[in-house]
This record gives structure tokens, C-alpha cells and sequence, in this order.
């Protein structure tokens, strides 16, 4: 998943390069406040899991300048904004033998049967009504598809017993019910790659701290029309499989939204919770749909987190270094990280390099300090006043981001 790739590129322990000795810093300058949807932490976690002895505790300080062509940098990235045209539940044998509502907006959905007892399904033991109230045999209604048998032998993940069909596209769309003479309950899971109709979930940030909220925005549509969900709930689901269950209210701009508390506990390192949306509604021809939506977030105990005091120096090696004033709560390897920008010949703001420094710190006061070397600063071709963005600080033993910050500290114009 793209989201847990870019989470866990975060927690990657820094790449060694020389250090020079630094003059004593002189103090000066505060970091600013967070604004919202920046990420900090108001108290430490300090009762938590020690991190594996192994890890390397060699400082590290790099600095390298920014590509001025890039035009994907962000100094507050977005949230991975997630979409689905499926949608799925788990149905016990009692409901199929009575019949369950399949809503389908699209002809030709593909049907997937995964029985959480393994037993394989037969296409006899199905029976579809459609709309109009007509029954028919599944081996009328339903065309497999390739035994999951071979594609798990090609790698793919499904469950044992998995059966999967078409439904016949000349059945069109709309209220179908399915009928199942099953020995356990069943995961039905409805995919339609092609409809319109889709559900969409995006968190206001990938990451939260332990016993914080979470911003969560869910949009029904069909096609640009904005649909109103006859019903629409979500979770937010632990690795452990804890629920936390939520509503969302629909907003003036039609899409619905929530506030998610963040659980009191954090997942093992590396590992995320899933968010999950579930919307009934109608499309705008008048057909039922249904869609479930899964996104991924980071729920970090927030072990360090920035001071607020900033000494700034300028070396005599032509070394800018800022000085950050950490607290940390439990011990481990952290890593700071920012984005320097410097004032081109408009008097605009753009990026010069990035700094990153990483080194083992004890529970109690600590320091962290960024160097952008003279190279850095002069390939960009720009002066001061500087500006200090996207500062994050890095829990490496947990693979854990517990701070980023938009913008964090403007610098005293007389800099370099």
C-alpha cells in the first residue's frame, strides 16, 4: 500500500556523513506556534515498549540541495485520498438462506464469496431474484470466473473456499436479493469497476497522535453528481481488531464528515490502522448503490517532541546550524528533519535544501541539530530572510512521526 510505503519512508535511519565541531550557538529564536493541521504533542508518552538494543546510536547530520525545477514539494503533505467502486459484508447462514439485498448500479458485477469455514461453494447452492421479483438458478445468473486456486498459486491472496462470477449483464442493474445454502456464514464482496458510483474517504493527515482526533471527510457520488447517503457509518479499526465506531453529518458542500478520537494506545512499530466507511444511497438514474471505502492511517505515542528553543550560528565553515531543544519521553534514536527556504530576487520564498540530523537521546532534555553546508545554501542562488518548513522530528525505534510542522521558524534577516 502506497500509504504505508510513504508512512515507513519516514522511520528510515539516516545515512552517515562527516560533522565539524560547532561554535558555542547563541540562543535567540523560538520555533512558532503549531497551526492546525500541523501534528505536536501536548503531553509525552513515557510508558512505553523500549525499542530493540540493536538499533545503531552513531549521530548522523546531512544536508543536500532541492532540485529548484521540483514542483511536487509540500510543505504540509496530504493525506493518501482514497476511492472505491465495491463494497462488502459478512452475512451468517440464516440471512442467505433468507436472502440478502445485493444492490447493484452497474450490470456485469463481479461477485466475490470467500466462507470463513473454507468449504467451497457450489454455483447450485446460489439462487438470485432480481428486481422485477424473477428467480434464478445461479448457474443461470452467474458465470465464474478462473478458480482463485490458480491466481493464489500465481501469488494472489484468497481465502480458501473463494468463489467468484459475473452476474449476467443482461440482468442489468438495480434491487437484486442472493440466496446461499451455505454451512457457515460468508464474506460477500461486490466489485463494480466500471460504475459511476463511487465512495470516496480522505483523513484530514495520514498520521495522529495517541489520544488525539482525526478529521475525516467522505464524499458519495456518482459520476460529479454529489450523492445523500441513505445511511453511512465508519470505523476506525486497531491491527488488533478493536472498533472504535463513529457517525459522519453531512456538510453544506454535500460531503459528510467526522471527528475521530485516535485510540489511547499506539499499534506495534510499522504497523497502521484502518479506516472504514460504509454509504447506502441511490444514483442519480434512480439505482440503489452501496460502497464500502478503506483507507490507512499512523497512530503514534508521542515520545519526544520539540521544546520550542532554536539557537541558530553561523559557522566559520560557512555551515548554517539550528539548534532544536528536544524533550523526550522514552529513550530511542530520533531523527530531525527540515526543509530550508531562502528569498529569491521577488522577494519570494522558495526551498534550498533539505537537513536532516539523527542521534540516540535518554528521556529528559536533548538537542538535535540541523547543518546545511555551504554548498547547500549557494547552489540555490538565494539570500536571506531564511524560513524553516516541513520540520518533522522521527522516532526511529518506533518508525514513528511525532511532530510535522507546515512552517516552524523564520530567521533573523541578518543570517549570513
Amino acid at each position: 500500500m502506497l500509504t504505508r510505503l510513504r508512512l515507513l519512508s519516514l522511520g528510515t535511519v539516516l545515512l552517515a556523513a562527516p560533522t565539524v565541531a560547532a561554535a558555542p550557538a547563541t540562543p535567540g529564536a523560538r520555533l512558532s506556534a503549531p497551526a492546525p493541521g500541523d501534528l505536536a504533542a501536548d503531553k509525552l508518552a513515557t510508558d512505553v515498549p523500549a525499542v530493540s538494543a540493536s538499533i545503531d546510536r552513531a549521530p548522523v547530520t546531512m544536508s543536500w540541495p532541492i532540485e529548484q525545477s521540483a514542483d511536487d514539494l509540500q510543505d504540509r503533505p496530504t493525506a493518501h485520498r482514497a476511492e472505491s467502486r465495491a463494497w462488502w459484508r459478512r452475512v451468517d447462514v440464516a440471512a442467505l438462506a433468507a436472502g440478502v439485498p445485493l444492490p447493484i448500479s452497474q450490470p456485469g458485477a463481479l461477485l466475490k464469496l470467500s466462507p470463513q469455514d473454507g468449504a467451497a461453494i457450489a454455483v447450485d447452492a446460489l439462487e438470485l431474484v432480481d428486481p422485477q421479483g424473477r428467480v434464478y438458478p445461479g448457474i443461470d445468473a452467474l458465470r465464474p470466473l478462473t478458480d482463485p486456486t490458480h491466481l493464489r498459486s500465481a501469488g494472489a491472496s484468497f481465502a480458501p473456499g473463494t468463489a467468484m462470477f459475473t452476474l449476467r449483464p443482461d440482468l442489468g442493474a438495480g434491487a437484486f436479493v442472493l440466496r446461499a445454502r451455505v454451512r457457515g456464514p460468508l464474506l460477500v464482496h461486490v466489485f463494480e469497476r466500471d460504475a459511476g458510483a463511487y465512495l470516496s474517504l480522505e483523513p484530514d493527515a495520514d498520521l495522529a497522535l495517541v489520544g488525539g482526533r482525526l478529521q475525516v471527510r467522505a464524499h458519495l457520488r456518482d459520476g460529479e453528481a454529489v450523492l445523500k447517503a441513505r445511511s453511512i457509518g465508519g470505523e476506525l479499526i486497531a491491527p488488533d481488531g478493536e472498533t472504535t465506531r463513529f457517525n459522519l453529518t453531512r456538510a453544506a458542500d454535500g460531503s459528510y464528515r467526522a471527528e475521530v478520537p485516535a485510540p489511547r494506545r499506539a499499534a506495534a512499530p510499522g504497523v497502521l490502522h484502518t479506516l472504514q466507511i460504509h454509504a447506502e444511497g441511490v444514483t442519480a438514474r434512480g439505482v440503489p448503490v452501496r460502497r464500502t471505502a478503506t483507507n490507512a492511517v499512523s497512530i503514534a505515542a508521542p515520545t519526544a517532541r520539540y521544546a520550542g528553543g532554536v539557537a541558530v550560528e553561523d559557522a566559520a565553515d560557512g555551515r548554517l546550524r539550528i539548534r532544536l531543544q528536544v524533550e523526550v519521553g522514552a529513550a530511542s534514536r530520533f531523527a530531525a528533519s527540515g526543509v530550508l527556504h531562502g528569498t529569491n530576487r521577488s522577494g519570494k520564498l522558495q526551498p534550498i535544501g533539505v537537513g536532516q540530523a539523527a542521534r540516540w537521546l535518554e528521556a529528559g532534555p536533548g538537542e538535535l541539530v540541523l547543518e546545511f553546508d555551504e554548498a547547500t545554501l549557494k547552489a540555490a542562488g538565494l539570500q536571506g530572510p531564511y524560513e524553516l518548513r516541513d520540520l518533522r522530528l522521527v522516532d526511529q525505534g518506533r518508525l514513528a512521526t511525532v511532530h510535522r510542522q507546515a512552517r516552524a521558524l523564520a530567521l533573523p534577516p541578518a543570517r549570513r
